[in-house]
């Protein structure tokens, strides 16, 4: 399964998800660290082949329990950005307000070797197009699909290179509406 642009498949936490999302060909699942313990995760992550993943750190207040989980790319937000040096051998995705970069970019930039991900949530920033293109000469960029406005489409215009959708919980274990996921991805979809 092909689709139009990169996709990573956020906020994880049970195995229709994961298998639905990768079943759809996206590129990255992610799993909240609050939400889905180690054994959880590896229980998960046993069934799922296909996509990289990622652990969700952003809500966690310290770095120590991320060594417990077998992933090499940890999420952070911006205000997390010294974690990158706390922890080494990893690459990471750093969440970022569209109208944050203009004042983060120095420090970013300095960990552009580490870092493989800015993901944008879009806001009323004037410019978006220029500072979405100035984002994306230093680093791949996914937007962030549920806080946006746009439409699928419009948001496949702007200069970036995929975007971030989230998972939803199951209603009891097997049993799952998957409407959120699929107009997104099945709209994203590459006829054979």
């Amino acid at each position: 399964m092909s689709l139009k642009t990169k996709v990573k498949a956020g906020n994880i936490t049970n195995l229709s998800d994961a298998r639905y999302c990768a079943g759809m060909g996206v590129d990255w699942l992610s799993f909240p660290a609050e939400k889905v313990n180690p054994v959880k995760f590896k229980e998960i992550t046993d069934w799922v082949t296909g996509p990289q993943f990622v652990l969700e750190a952003e809500a966690l207040e310290n770095s120590m329990p991320v060594s417990d989980y077998s992933v090499s790319t940890l999420q952070i937000s911006y205000s997390q950005l010294s974690w990158i040096n706390e922890i080494p051998g990893k690459e990471w995705m750093v969440t970022i307000r569209l109208s944050d970069w203009i004042k983060s970019e120095s420090e970013l930039l300095a960990q552009k070797k580490k870092i493989i991900q800015l993901i944008v949530t879009l806001d009323d920033t004037p410019n978006q197009q220029a500072l979405l293109a100035s984002m994306r000469t230093h680093f791949q960029v996914l937007i962030e699909f549920n806080s946006a406005e746009q439409s699928l489409n419009e948001m496949l215009s702007l200069p970036a290179d995929g975007i971030n959708i989230t998972g939803s919980n199951e209603l009891k274990p097997g049993l799952k509406d998957f409407d959120a996921l699929s107009s997104v991805l099945e709209e994203l979809e590459i006829a054979d």
